[in-house]
């Protein structure tokens, strides 16, 4: 009888080395998990090197939340990847519909990567893959760029100090993801204070399709939002936006080529874009010119739809006045209708133009800005409110000056 502990101990040990018993559970240096179908393993045969995106990345004995944490891992952290790890959680969710309380169920996921990391890759843990940089930007000189595609349908962008004793980043964007993602890097825009550019698109390939075009300033302090467009349709239905943004070609001339055309044209030949207007006195280098073309459903006497004989929809196609834009180095201002400032230019010489009048105090506040070190972003007045307004005061003076004619012309009669 005094036997039987230890015989109890050796069937245990025989029992938990059965390759049955390991097949079951997913073991780690502190926990044992069964290997069932909320369990998926992928291993990496070609082990892969990625970074850290999150500022602290924890590292865990297993891939649990609620399980050791071994330690963490700064930003831009070099590790290597052993395995995709995904678990699968069943939760539930409370309803009441007529004062009956029912439970919904539903499945969770929590992404993990098994990871070896310090010197020679000698310790392992587990990590979120939601820490993890999808990779580098490549073409882009003096600092290095990590992008990641969040489950949170962002696309997030850092900036990486171009010092490689300090890892610390230095600027973040966030920009939407939708069902796909395409970007690339310019440096051909003529658009100063930049050093190149980042083209993002996204787009969705399900009814109404739709596209979303973004071009992001790249400079040594980190990220100026410049522009975004935004296209969709279905059927005969759509709505389109495009950016006409200043490029140098190889001839040296500037062009102001449509954004749609940046993500895929390497280089750009002569007469491409819109044509410049060059009277309201803009430098072609500082303009952006917005256009945007829709479609409306034409109905009825009885505010009916009708049909074409294709069974379509019938439509008219719309084509609003193109928008003029002033680059001040820092952000887009808006100026107003390209049409309407041609109109008003027209009205005055050359050297007392609307537009110098318009753009007087932003080169005023740029220089001053330019003088001071360390100074804000530059804030500036909304041109368009200027030019509206002096529309506004010819219109007054003009009703003044026909009240006054038409009381002179009553008096005398």
């Amino acid at each position: 009888m005094k036997f039987r502990p230890a015989l109890i101990l050796v069937t245990l040990i025989l029992w938990i080395s059965h390759p049955s018993f390991s097949q079951k559970y997913y073991n780690t240096a502190c926990d044992s998990i069964l290997n069932d179908s909320m369990l998926q393993i992928i291993p990496l045969d070609e082990h892969r090197l990625v970074h850290t995106y999150a500022e602290r990345s924890w590292v865990y004995c297993s891939p649990h939340l609620k399980s050791e944490k071994v330690g963490h891992l700064p930003f831009n952290t070099k590790l290597n990847c052993l395995e995709d790890v995904t678990v699968l959680y069943t939760d539930s969710i409370k309803q009441v519909l007529n004062n009956k309380v029912s439970y919904r169920e539903y499945n969770r996921r929590v992404e993990w990567v098994k990871i070896s990391y310090q010197t020679n890759f000698s310790q392992f843990g587990y990590v979120l893959k939601a820490d993890l940089a999808d990779e580098y930007i490549p073409d882009i000189p003096a600092v290095a760029k990590l992008y990641q595609t969040s489950h949170e349908r962002t696309f997030n962008l850092k900036l990486v100090s171009s010092n490689q004793k300090q890892l610390e980043s230095i600027d973040e964007i966030k920009l939407p993801y939708l069902h796909g993602k395409r970007f690339t890097i310019r440096k051909d825009l003529a658009l100063t204070n930049c050093s190149s550019f980042l083209i993002y698109e996204t787009f969705r390939m399900s009814c109404p399709g739709t596209l979303s075009l973004h071009v992001i300033g790249i400079h040594q302090h980190g990220f100026t939002p410049i522009s975004n467009s935004h296209s969709s349709g279905e059927a005969n239905l759509f709505d389109s936006e495009t950016n006409y943004l200043p490029v140098k070609l190889k001839n040296g001339e500037i062009q102001l080529v449509p954004d749609g055309m940046l993500m895929q044209t390497k280089n750009f030949e002569d007469k491409v874009g819109y044509p410049y207007p060059d009277k309201v006195g803009v430098p072609i280098s500082n303009l952006m010119i917005k256009t945007r073309t829709y479609t409306e459903e034409v109905l009825d006497a009885n505010g009916e739809l009708i049909e074409d004989d294709h069974h379509n929809y019938k439509v008219n196609i719309v084509e609003e006045e193109p928008e003029m834009y002033f680059w001040n180095k820092n952000e887009m201002n808006k100026l107003g209708p390209v049409h309407f400032l041609n109109l008003i230019e027209k009205c005055h010489t050359k050297k007392d133009t609307v537009m110098q009048k318009v753009l007087a105090p932003l080169q005023a506040k740029e220089k001053n800005r330019d003088q001071q070190s360390g100074s804000t972003a530059l804030v500036t007045d909304s041109p368009s409110q200027q030019n509206y307004l002096l529309l506004l005061l010819f219109f007054l003076l003009g009703t003044v000056f026909s009240f006054l004619i038409t009381f002179v012309i009553k008096n005398n009669v």
